[in-house]
């Protein structure tokens, strides 16, 4: 199950619900609107209102053949949110490895957010972490702190995970659009007893995770206009 900081979904929700919450209805346009992006297969009902799905996000596609660009969709309509994951972070082997990964979070109404999920796994002790910064070819292009109380810290019996969930702003966003043109990408994550850097072939697979999703993030913000924001907001308090 995927682990979400609610208390920053919220946040992002804040702005939405506040225009009214009268109606559960969406509007029409709206959601004509973003499933004019991609199509759905492999719907899956998890409980608690939330289905998962893939997503396949190619222009045109032949019959027999595979998409190339395609998501992890997870739909909560009770927290009327949709996470558009994409298909190339995965965790190296049994043990879990630090790792940055890239996911879009879409809110009924809204414009799509681009989210930066930093990783990290300890046997024994936590990394406490309060930074994540990220090299192409040696020179920093993205580098963020936040507070060790932002990120979810969680012992079980196999060890000590932390992650937490950072929303990317314009600046952000035009780094990482660097990414995609090649190079070399590192990335550290720094916590306040020690740094951890994330192996090459994860910070490899995060290259691919960030030319799928901002390509994502573009096909999605691209659709929904104002006029289908406002259409939405209206059904919404309707």
């Amino acid at each position: 199950m995927r682990k979400t900081n609610f208390r920053l979904i919220a946040g992002l929700a804040l702005a939405t619900f506040a225009y009214g919450a009268g109606s559960t209805e969406i509007s029409n346009d709206w959601t004509e609107a973003i499933s004019s992006t991609y199509k759905q297969s492999n719907v899956k009902n998890e409980g608690n209102s939330i289905t998962s799905s893939t997503a396949c996000f190619d222009a045109t596609i032949r019959e027999g053949e595979r998409c190339k660009l395609i998501a992890f969709l997870q739909h909560d309509a009770f927290r009327k949110t949709r996470f558009y994951t994409p298909t190339q972070t995965r965790l190296s082997g049994y043990r879990p490895e630090p790792y940055l990964r890239s996911e879009v979070v879409l809110l009924d109404c809204k414009k799509p957010s681009y989210l930066l999920q930093p990783y990290y796994f300890s046997k024994r002790d936590g990394l406490h972490m309060h930074t994540v910064t990220v090299k192409l070819d040696g020179k920093v292009v993205y580098e963020k702190s936040f507070s060790t109380e932002e990120v979810q810290r969680t012992s079980e019996s196999h060890g000590i995970e932390e992650i937490t969930h950072l929303i990317a702003d314009e600046k952000t966003l035009v780094a990482l659009r660097q990414i995609p043109k090649g190079g070399k990408t590192t990335i550290r994550l720094t916590g306040e007893k020690s740094s951890a850097m994330v192996p090459p072939k994860e910070a490899e697979k995060f290259g691919l995770d960030v030319a799928h999703a901002l390509e994502i993030y573009d096909k999605l913000n691209a659709a929904i206009t104002p006029d289908t924001q406002k259409s939405c907001l209206a059904a919404r308090s309707g």
